[in-house]
C-alpha cells in the first residue's frame, strides 16, 4: 500500500469512530429529550450532530484533507 493510500485507510477508521461518537450523542439526546425537556437535553445534540457530519465526511474520505496532505501527483503515482 502506498503511503496516500494507508493515510485515506485511517481518515476513515477515524472517521467511522466520529459517526459512531455522533450517533451515540444523537441517542442520549433523543431520550433525553423524551424523558423531559430542559437546556440540559440539548447538550449532546450541540455535539453529536457537528460529530456525525464530520465522521461522514471523513468516511467519505475528506477530499480536501487529502488534497491538502497529497500533492495531485503524488496521489496518481
Amino acid at each position: 500500500m502506498k503511503p496516500y493510500e494507508v493515510f485515506g485507510l485511517f481518515i476513515r477508521c477515524v472517521g467511522l469512530v466520529l459517526a459512531l461518537v455522533g450517533l451515540h450523542g444523537l441517542y442520549r439526546a433523543i431520550i433525553m429529550l423524551v424523558q423531559n425537556i430542559s437546556a440540559v437535553s440539548f447538550m449532546p445534540l450541540i455535539f453529536g450532530i457537528p460529530t456525525l457530519a464530520l465522521g461522514v465526511w471523513f468516511l467519505r474520505g475528506a477530499p480536501w484533507l487529502m488534497l491538502f496532505s497529497y500533492r495531485q501527483g503524488q496521489m496518481k503515482e
